[in-house]
């Protein structure tokens, strides 16, 4: 590791020498004067029982690139959320397991991803998915079980054995065709941080101790069936060899056996299970089973905290941390705290495009840590003007996602607080013409201004949530530019009330709710209009399902299985009233690259006719 070191520490003196950045260590932690003295950091160390907490959290997915991702799946526990078109997601409660909070995430077309943290971390999250066919990174091809399948990614190779998988469901020996997804996370990615799972790089080590991890590059590894099933080789078969390179950064003085690490979805740590073997310039092992694999050196635990402030001790709010192999966010006093491993040397820096794009990255080198040590690095970054305001949606705080666009750059989205707020750092030495892409709520809109070298105040930035229309009749309303607001028009409502439990259909008391649509009707155009449409209530006010998809002017709608919110239900002889809001989607069939754009929908009041069985109903119209 001598010649990392040695690499990040020239690149070290390199900033301080520019004037743009500086550290102070546990010496002379006064923050030169008119800084935040240390004890003012907001920290408080939070213990939450297992299972859900009332906790908000707040992030942003992305892609490789850099891109916003729509529409990825967000579960926490019991809870799911969907990313907006700006790829922000919220949370009011979170899955707790241990005082570490757990949510994964998903979406067709990227590996699965599960990130953790300890309880008393705060800020939001930046996540990146990786896609399942990027050049170099990961690949997705299918085979047949009957041979042996050697997959090579930046000099990682995994073999998968031929003749030894199982359904991961029912344990029984799979035969036939296996879709193999394979990727590759070297830890000289820029990205790692915000790619890997967990995040922090907690461990258990075989004897049940703790660890903080020092990876060497991480491997993820998933098997379906021709039905869709999980696959994995069998535990009790001949293993999978798996080689990783030496990432560049680390190939001084490798030591000669690093162990492997899985990741444990349920805890949100590695756990540790066999070793690989240095054989030239690369590591050998074998892995029982697939899932993420990591390569790593285990240390004892050491902490680093402190603040990022301005060179006028101002703090430098929600801005990210890169330490060691880790991230952190600061909070609103420019506070910081992260766990790394003792032992072994780090840097710690604030990246040009986390900070208005002032210069090259801006890092120090930190020399190891003794075991449990808490080493205080405050860090100085020059001052830049910023554009602040608040998000209000119906005159009320909305939380929401916030980019900068200037010239023909666009700096990384914020996210705002959940009271409004936003801070956005504006470009460094640029003046002129600029504008605020703001998504919130229901809303989407673009702010003009021009950057002059002062600080930005644009007070309210305010949007309304679309009027319902009253009658049978869904207004979709896009959170995306581009795509227009659609109010749908409704069939005939048909209902049937279910009783509970008594082995109706749902085994739930409320009602089932079907559009009544007649496909042999020649004057219905099936591919132009509602396709199907159902809801199911409960008997009071609260969570119920909508499910409905169809074709309007070119755009598909689809809602297919969402939560959704109904109110107002009332039963009147055989006549149901409720309404409904909740999200779905929407894709341009026009233009086959414009992704999915997730849409808010409500009604009005919405009338149904009780029929004993709607199923019987729908058939006899059919005939």
């Amino acid at each position: 590791m001598k010649k990392t070191m040695k690499n990040l520490l020239l690149m070290g003196l390199v900033t301080l020498a520019a004037g743009m950045f500086t550290a102070c260590s546990d010496s002379d932690s006064d923050n030169g004067g008119g800084g935040i003295p240390v004890e003012n950091n907001g920290y408080v160390p939070v213990n939450l029982p297992d299972g859900l907490a009332n906790r908000k959290l707040a992030g942003i997915v992305k892609d490789t690139n850099g891109n916003p991702i729509a529409n990825v799946t967000v579960t926490t526990g019991s809870v799911t959320a969907k990313t907006n078109a700006a790829g922000m997601f919220t949370l009011d409660q979170v899955w707790v397991n241990g005082n570490r909070i757990i949510v994964s995430f998903s979406k067709e077309g990227y590996f699965d991803l599960t990130r953790a943290c300890d309880t008393y971390q705060t800020g939001t999250w930046e996540v990146s998915l990786i896609g399942t066919n990027e050049t170099g990174r990961s690949t997705t091809f299918t085979t047949t079980t009957t041979g042996v399948a050697d997959i090579s990614l930046g000099g990682m190779t995994v073999k998968v054995p031929a003749g030894e998988l199982k359904d991961e469901a029912t344990g029984s020996a799979y035969t036939g065709n296996v879709t193999i997804k394979v990727a590759y996370l070297s830890p000289d990615d820029r990205d790692f941080a915000d790619a890997m799972p967990g995040g922090d790089l907690q461990a258990v080590r075989v004897g049940g101790n703790e660890a903080e991890l020092l990876s060497y590059g991480m491997i993820a590894v998933s098997l379906t069936g021709d039905g869709g099933q999980k696959l994995n080789i069998d535990k009790d078969g001949t293993g999978a060899a798996v080689v990783f390179p030496i990432p560049t950064s680390m190939k001084d003085n490798p030591p000669a056996t690093i162990p492997l690490w899985w990741f444990n979805e349920q805890t949100g740590k590695w756990e540790e299970d066999g070793e690989a073997k240095l054989v030239g310039d690369h590591y050998e092992g074998e892995v029982k089973h697939f899932s993420w694999w990591n390569l790593d050196y285990p240390y004892q635990q050491g902490t680093v905290e402190g603040h990022v402030l301005t060179n006028e001790g101002l703090p430098v709010a929600n801005v990210t941390v890169h330490v060691g192999q880790r991230t952190t966010k600061t909070n609103s006093f420019g506070y910081y705290r992260q766990d790394v491993p003792a032992g072994e040397a780090f840097t710690i820096s604030v990246r040009s495009e986390d900070y208005g794009e002032y210069g090259g990255d801006a890092l120090v080198s930190v020399d190891p840590l003794t075991p449990y040590e808490v080493k205080t690095v405050d860090l100085k970054l020059t001052s830049l003007n910023k554009i602040t305001g608040r998000l209000l949606q119906d005159n009320s705080p909305v939380i929401g996602v916030v980019t900068l666009i200037y010239g023909d750059k666009r700096l990384p989205a914020v996210v705002s607080k959940y009271d409004g707020t936003f801070v956005v750092y504006a470009p460094y030495n640029y003046t002129g013409a600029a504008s605020l892409d703001v998504i919130a709520g229901a809303g989407h809109k673009t702010v003009s201004l021009t950057l002059d070298n002062t600080d930005k105040n644009l007070g309210d930035i305010t949007f309304t949530s679309p009027s319902p229309v009253d009658g049978n009749v869904i207004s979709i309303v896009p959170t995306e530019a581009g795509f227009p607001t659609i109010n749908l028009q409704l069939p005939t409502l048909l209902a049937q009330i279910n009783e509970s439990p008594d082995g109706t259909r749902t085994g739930e008391a409320g009602y089932t709710v079907m559009a009544l649509i007649d496909r042999d009707d020649p004057n219905y155009d099936f591919n132009h209009g509602l396709n199907m449409c159902m809801f199911e209530l409960g008997n009071t006010d609260g969570p119920a399902f909508a499910e409905f998809m169809g074709e309007q002017d070119g755009y598909n709608y689809d809602c297919s299985r969402y939560d959704c919110t109904a109110t107002n239900i009332s039963l009147n002889g055989d006549k149901l009233t409720f309404k409904v809001s909740g999200t779905g989607n929407m894709f341009d069939y026009t233009d086959n690259n414009n992704p999915e754009s997730p849409f808010v929908y409500q009604s009005g009041t919405l009338t149904a006719t009780i029929v004993e069985s709607i199923w019987d109903y729908e058939t006899k119209v059919r005939k």
